[in-house]
């Protein structure tokens, strides 16, 4: 049968199963019988393909989509569940971006608490839901009391936090409040993994400050921008306090009182079970669960362990030789990060005040980078703009680019967070534990090996890093044709290193001490 054929019902029924809006637009101005469809069952075909667009948190995408549309306070959740409830093309566009949006979290709070191999979601359909209510709901507190005339810094007093504030906390469940709170928990983490990737010395001290931003622009700094992408923190106007303060009165209030009691609560929220949550070190043995690292995941080490902390497990004195630093961290960071307090005549890049410490000498960043830290947030999809060249990469920019990607960009973003100009950590310590094992690692019957196929603790990966980094970066030397010079009899060591440049790129010092004390790795 012609699809012009099909009778009102069956394209209604078309209609409904269509996955976003601008599908639907398309379909209306194409086919007259389509658009006559649609002119007699708006609500209905609006409502089904919202819910093809977010799921069964529709309600709580509405209620945060109505609130950015709208200068008047959003009807509740409730009274956002039934087919006649109507939205605007603005409300419906932000309800989509923001399922993107969400999802891509989702993918990123599975990956770390709920199954370590996997970068996709493994959410089960019930987590999944808790997981985007929590997201709407938070956001949706945001962006109502975000202006709420309180000094949040100055006031330590319970009972005069602004009502309306208790008030949304305390519409909720306390299974649904402990979503929340578990939700504000893993984006505090999320902020603590960017700052610890992009300042190696230590960067902003209130991580809790940027969570007042949209959640795109949380996930842009994630997926490479850093935090100069957000903008709220700067302007203070999410305050500590912010959100723990209203919490705690509401928990208060039901008899939860105690803090341990209110982190195991929050431990168990969202999830109803964890892959490999009693999984061991393949090295030491111990219990670990989703605090192992391996093939899969080593990706998101880059934010627990940073290029500073992997420089200080070389022996010696071999991290303050500013030549041999020098190199390897062009291979590590891509060289877009000089270490802290050593003075090297380097590159011309665009310099970014540290604005954690604005007595310390500015970091260095590609230039276009450097754009998006200067730029406010635009509206969704801005026009691209030309971008200049960055100096730090020999190679030609593309002619156009956006400042800031907008969400149509972002929702074409991968999964795996690029991991800084630098190397892949993935690829890192494959390369590592691809190595054969040093006649100085010991032969400990109780230890696992090192195996490339093995998951490991923390302080294994730390262990592996002492005993092998060292020998990687000798053998990417060489891989990339570096010059090897003659051993220096005192290896790494060697003190004259640390202050005579001309000695440092004389000799290597990547080996065992031949005079002197041979120390420890």
């Amino acid at each position: 049968m012609p699809f012009s054929n099909l009778t009102h019902d069956a394209l209604d029924r078309v209609l409904t199963f269509l996955s976003d809006f601008n599908t639907l637009s398309a379909a209306i101005l194409i086919d007259k019988n389509i658009y006559h469809v649609f002119q007699a069952r708006p609500k209905s075909i609006l409502r089904a393909v919202a819910y093809n667009a977010v799921g069964p948190a529709l309600p709580a995408a509405l209620r945060l989509a109505k609130n950015e549309e709208s200068p008047t306070e959003p009807p509740a959740e409730d009274q956002l569940t039934g087919t006649d409830v109507r939205f605007n093309r603005a409300e419906a566009d932000r309800i989509v971006a923001g399922a993107t949006v969400i999802s891509g979290f989702e993918d990123l709070f599975s990956w770390r608490h709920k199954d370590r191999s996997s970068p996709i979601t493994k959410l089960t359909p019930a987590e999944s839901l808790r997981f985007h209510n929590a997201c709407y709901r938070f956001w949706a507190y945001c962006a109502m009391f975000e202006d709420t005339h309180y000094d949040w810094d100055l006031e330590d007093d319970l009972d005069n936090i602004p009502e309306d504030c208790i008030a949304f906390f305390n519409a909720f469940s306390d299974r649904d409040l402990f979503d929340i709170d578990r939700l504000v928990s893993f984006l505090v983490e999320t902020v603590q993994w960017i700052d610890h990737v992009h300042y190696p010395e230590g960067g902003y001290s209130n991580h809790a400050g940027f969570l007042a931003e949209w959640p795109e622009a949380i996930l842009k700094a994630y997926r490479g921008y850093g935090l100069h992408a957000l903008h709220h923190y700067m302007q203070a106007s999410f305050r500590n306090g912010f959100y723990s303060e209203p919490f705690q009165s509401v928990m208060n209030s039901r008899g939860i009182i105690a803090a341990g009691a209110r982190a195991e609560k929050r431990s168990k929220a969202i999830l109803e079970a964890v892959v490999g949550d009693q999984d061991r070190c393949h090295r030491c043995h111990t219990v670990c669960g989703v605090n192992l690292w391996g093939a899969s995941n080593f990706h998101l080490l880059k934010g627990i362990l940073n290029a500073d902390d992997l420089l200080r497990s070389l022996p010696g004195h071999l991290r303050q030789n500013k030549t041999e630093m020098r190199l390897i961290l062009g291979i590590l960071e891509g060289a877009a990060f000089p270490v802290p307090g050593f003075d090297w005549p380097l590159p011309t890049f665009v310099a970014m005040p540290p604005l954690h410490n604005p007595n310390a000498p500015p970091y260095a960043l590609p230039a276009f980078h450097a754009q998006v830290a200067g730029a406010a947030l635009p509206a969704p999809n801005p026009p691209a703009v030309p971008a200049p060249a960055p100096a730090l990469v020999p190679a030609p920019a593309p002619a156009a680019a956006p400042v800031i990607p907008g969400l149509a960009a972002l929702a074409s973003m991968p999964a795996v967070p690029p991991d800084g100009p630098g190397i892949d950590y993935a690829e890192l310590f494959g390369e590592i534990l691809s190595l054969p094992a040093g006649a100085d690692e010991g032969t400990d019957p109780t230890l696992g090996a090192w195996d490339a196929d093995g998951w490991f603790c923390v302080g294994c990966v730390r262990e592996l890093c002492r005993a092998r980094l060292w020998r990687w970066w000798l053998a990417r030397k060489q891989e990339e044709d570096m010059r090897i010079e003659e051993d220096c009899w005192y290896g790494w060591n060697c003190r004259t290193q640390v202050h005579k440049a001309s000695h440092a790129t004389r000799l290597n010092h990547l080996c065992k001490p031949a005079k002197g004390d041979p120390g420890n790795l």
